[in-house]
């Protein structure tokens, strides 16, 4: 099977599963694009929570930068879920 999304969404499947999957994916690119959309959004807001200056002086700035990475970092791999192969 030939899929334009990512090996990971396969993995594991049958033959049969890996087809449906494909149409599910395919079929529902309005949903996909939202939520795209909704997980960008949440990423800037990470972005904009983390490069204010009155953070620097907050004790704590070290675990609340670790903590906002983190949580950039599991957006950023869903993210890359749904590009296609070839973007």
């Amino acid at each position: 099977m030939k899929s334009k999304f990512q090996l990971v969404w396969f993995t594991g499947l049958g033959d049969k599963q890996k087809e449906s999957l494909d149409n599910l994916l395919n079929n529902n690119s309005m949903l996909l694009g939202r939520l795209v959309e909704i997980l960008k959004e949440r990423r800037e807001m990470l972005l904009s929570k983390e490069v204010s200056e009155k953070h620097f002086s907050d004790p704590e700035w070290a675990i609340r930068q670790a903590y906002y990475s983190g949580q950039r970092k599991s957006i950023e791999e869903t993210l890359a879920l749904f590009s296609i192969k070839g973007d």
